[in-house]
């Protein structure tokens, strides 16, 4: 029963009650205790107040951070495919320009900042004459092998030269300048740990099991392709930089609108880089390293955005629970409050039986008393 219906209830008796004794004489003192009814209410609300029930707190939500979801906008994708394809651009067009800047170092010697003539670039049973095609793969050029290098020659370079460090720091830094150099060229430095490859696979300098065209397109690093992945990178993160409007939101703070475009444009370069016509067809490994960086960022940031989510989930079926739970302990109260009203009126109806019953005697006693 709600609030109105009981009100109508007791309004109703109260009617009755005034038309009973509305021409009445008042009762006689000693029945002075049979008070209104709404003396009572007063003691009736008390119960009535749900507040001195103790009901289920609902759970508090964790903020989420929602900055992290992508928000598209609409030059997006056109942007992250012109930035792709311009990496890839700028190594084909650069090619020439590294190329011209390798074989001028390579006809310098090595005190005059080159590699002309060194040790590395003539391979052991070979013609004796220096470079050829391939020959970086045959011999010298694994950064990551240095016992195949004759260190006797590296070593008279190093007594001649007037670098101020020690003889075997100028040896390692004359070969290593040899290999950063040659990653200028048009065919490029072999990745690191090409030897180890070549051992597995039994091939001797002479055999040509692989082509060396493929070698060239895939497995090289080339620095036309590291500046064009960078160009690549330097565009989609001034994009980036220009639309989010907080470099923090680009370089530091989980993204995944920053983090999936220049995923994405760095995928472009490196695909787009394999579909370009020989000669300029390459492999940019450049972009490998950036394609596993913002990879793993977007991983963990599914999984961050999956957890809190399902936390989430969780409070709000905990709150559904909580609700049910409150919404049955509140439909108690109210039929236990039905239960006390009806009672409180049934103790009201016998006073009124009382009343009746009173003034009728009093009527009596009235008639008795003018001799009626």
């Amino acid at each position: 029963m709600d609030h109105n219906a009981r009100m109508e209830r007791l309004s109703n008796l109260y009617d009755n009650q005034s038309d009973l004794f509305h021409s009445a004489v008042p009762l006689p003192s000693q029945y002075s205790e049979y008070k209104s009814l709404t003396d009572y209410i007063p003691a009736f609300n008390e119960d009535l107040n749900i507040d001195n029930y103790q009901l289920n707190d609902i759970l508090d939500l964790k903020e989420f951070d929602d900055s992290v979801f992508a928000k598209w906008k609409a030059a997006d994708l056109p942007v992250m495919i012109v930035a792709g394809a311009l990496g890839t651009l700028s190594s084909v067009s650069l090619r020439k320009f590294f190329a011209d800047i390798h074989d001028k170092l390579g006809k310098l010697s090595a005190g005059k900042g080159g590699h002309a003539g060194e040790a590395i670039d003539r391979v052991p049973g070979g013609s004796g004459g220096s470079g050829g095609t391939g020959h970086r793969f045959k011999f010298g050029h694994d950064i990551l092998n240095p016992f195949e290098i004759d260190w006797s020659e590296y070593e008279k370079t190093a007594r001649s030269s007037s670098f101020p460090l020690p003889i075997w720091l100028k040896k390692i830094f004359f070969w290593y300048r040899h290999l950063f150099q040659d990653t200028f060229s048009k065919e490029g430095l072999p990745l690191p740990g090409h030897s180890l490859l070549r051992y597995l696979l039994g091939l001797k300098s002479s055999e040509k099991k692989i082509p060396i065209q493929v070698l060239k397109m895939l497995a090289t690093i080339k620095m036309r392709d590291i500046a064009g992945s960078a160009i690549t990178n330097i565009a989609m993160g001034a994009y980036l930089w220009g639309t989010e409007k907080d470099i923090k939101r680009v370089v530091c703070e989980p993204n995944y609108r920053a983090y999936s475009l220049m995923l994405g444009a760095n995928l472009i370069t490196l695909l787009s880089g394999l579909l370009i016509p020989p000669p300029n067809t390459s492999l940019n490994w450049g972009c490998i390293p950036i394609i596993g960086y913002y990879s793993y960022h977007l991983i963990k940031l599914e999984k961050r955005i999956r957890r809190e989510l399902s936390e989430r989930d969780n409070t709000l079926n905990k709150n559904d629970q909580i609700l049910k739970d409150n919404a049955g302990l509140l439909n108690s109260l109210s039929l236990f409050n039905d239960e006390e009203f009806n009672t409180l009126l049934e103790y009201e109806k016998e006073v009124e039986v009382f009343y009746r019953i009173t003034v009728e005697k009093h009527q009596s006693v009235k008639a008795y008393v003018k001799g009626e």
